[in-house]
């Protein structure tokens, strides 16, 4: 005969109800297997679970958490990117437009090349700078999200525990 294993919390020793459910969080078995979220919640504290993922004291598995974030649009992150990238666009089109100066200039004194390929020449070396600057426009504002926002943790979760992993 089977004895089915009463589900309680191993902290405050209650039973699941639809305010407070019960969670299996780690490798534990038997008794201590459950645990009410709320109770782990404040079980953990305040520690600093983003660095340091807590885990069980008891199977020493450590917490799968899922992290709730709020992004904050920050007007100083953006000014300092702004200041940078003006900087770098500056300095490269400046670099860029020496470079396809020079090698126009060069083009145009050799008498080898006929009107039709100075022309190509002229359009590729353009081509080539306004890509580039391009690829440097890009590079500054791939990634809007982590660039130009604050990142606040508003809440957090301990996920189930999952015996794949």
């Amino acid at each position: 005969m089977i004895i089915e294993e009463s589900k309680t919390c191993k902290i405050c020793f209650d039973v699941e109800t639809k305010e407070k459910q019960l969670i299996h969080p780690c490798n534990c078995q038997g008794s201590m297997k459950y645990i009410h979220a709320v109770c782990l919640k404040l079980w953990l504290g305040d520690r600093d679970i983003v660095l340091n993922p807590p885990s069980c004291e008891i199977c020493k598995h450590t917490y799968k958490i899922n992290f709730v974030y709020e992004y904050f649009f920050s007007k100083q992150k953006f000014c300092t990117i702004f200041k940078n990238f003006l900087l770098v666009f500056t300095a490269w089109g400046i670099v860029l437009t020496i470079l396809i100066i020079i090698v126009l200039v060069t083009i145009n004194s050799v008498g080898i090349l006929s009107e039709e390929s100075r022309d190509i020449a002229k359009f590729t070396m353009i081509g080539i700078g306004s890509g580039i600057l391009f690829m440097v426009l890009l590079s500054y504002f791939r990634d809007c999200k982590k660039n130009f926002y604050e990142q606040t943790l508003i809440d957090w979760d301990v996920l189930e525990y999952d015996k794949r992993i």
